[in-house]
């Protein structure tokens, strides 16, 4: 009987530990979103501030500050003037590769384009130029288009043949690319973009410009959309300087935009008309994404420039929202410094 006792408990001792794998484990799951935000600081002259570090930065989501997780660095290097052994910042936050879309917009009116043919054409030009001359060979780029659809010329490279051939495609706004390549790089558009939806459910700028800032999200960098484009959207009934469908279709298309971390460089391709409601939604995309509008300038190589440089350097700030998922609207982002003597660039929205 003792024995029978003594076995019992031995097999009871035995199969404990697999009775307790088996069980199951409760855990509380939070819900907790890490974004990823570039700022760009600057003096009163323009001059970007380097050897900050994530303490200086103050950032409030909804008016709510939010403590700032990481951060790291991105520049060309063309910013620093010292060795970088003596640089006032840790150089292995320093990352140098920056990613350009150049996007060129018109409509798919042929007498409506007709208005434009020749800024869409110093357009084309200026980006050659922008691909020859400011690119560097960490640089990466891709070209897009749309007029009856969202069209894809080349996904993101530093390969400068293959950019200019794209942008002559653009010019002529050709079926772009409509197959995946065999091996996509990860930080590739056609890594995460949806072909089917692109050809067969774009039928709005709105929709278009939403699929492609989706198909960048998981790029952990700013991406600067450079848009050539005579403006987004119709009139309203009620005022030629309001957009209209604001709510239904730029709304979603902003929030795409924002969390994707691009900022957007608006470039107006109908310089010599009144402004029209469907600048507005270029004005509000620029402030919005922390870029900026460019309306009747003299020539494109001049914007550009400016985007390039404005590029040449920025924070990517990482922090969470919190345990509350973010829906479908934008949440209001305010970025400061602990240091007012600096100015602050950055998207107001995410």
């Amino acid at each position: 009987m003792r024995s029978t006792i003594a076995a019992a408990a031995l097999t009871l001792a035995l199969a404990l530990p697999a009775m307790a794998q088996d069980a199951p484990k409760y855990e509380e799951k939070l819900d907790v979103n890490l974004v990823l935000l570039d700022v760009t600081v600057t003096d009163r002259k323009g001059n970007q501030i380097l050897g900050l570090t994530k303490d200086d930065f103050v950032v409030k989501i909804d008016g709510e500050q939010k403590p700032v997780e990481s951060m790291e660095y991105f520049t060309n290097r063309r910013l620093l003037t010292v060795p970088e052994a003596k640089a006032e910042f840790k150089v292995e936050r320093v990352k140098d590769i920056r990613y350009f879309v150049l996007f060129f917009h018109t409509y798919p009116d042929p007498s409506f384009r007709t208005r434009f043919q020749n800024d869409l054409i110093a357009a084309r030009r200026a980006s050659l130029e922008f691909v020859e001359k400011r690119i560097r060979p960490e640089d990466k780029v891709a070209v897009a288009g749309y007029d009856l659809r969202l069209k894809l010329y080349a996904d993101f490279t530093s390969d400068k043949p293959v950019l200019k051939k794209a942008i002559e495609e653009a010019a002529t706004f050709s079926n772009g690319i409509t197959s995946y390549p065999e091996k996509p790089a990860d930080d590739a558009i056609l890594s995460h973009l949806n072909l089917r939806a692109m050809i067969n459910e774009t039928g709005r700028i709105y929709d278009g410009l939403e699929l492609l800032a989706d198909a960048t999200k998981t790029i952990p960098a700013r991406k600067a959309l450079l848009l050539f484009s005579p403006g987004i959207g119709e009139a309203s009934d009620f005022s030629a300087q309001i957009p209209e469908n604001d709510a239904v279709w730029f709304d979603p298309m902003l929030v795409a935009i924002q969390r994707a971390n691009v900022t957007v460089y608006p470039m107006h391709l109908m310089r010599n008309v009144r402004f029209h409601a469907s600048e507005q939604n270029l004005v509000r995309l620029a402030e919005d994404t922390g870029g900026e509008y460019y309306r009747q300038a003299t020539s494109f190589e001049i914007p550009l420039k400016m985007i390039e440089n404005k590029n040449n350097g920025y924070y990517l700030l990482g922090l969470y929202t919190g345990t509350k998922s973010m829906d479908e609207r934008l949440a209001k982002v305010a970025v400061t410094l602990r240091n007012p003597e600096f100015e602050v660039s950055s998207r107001k929205g995410m």
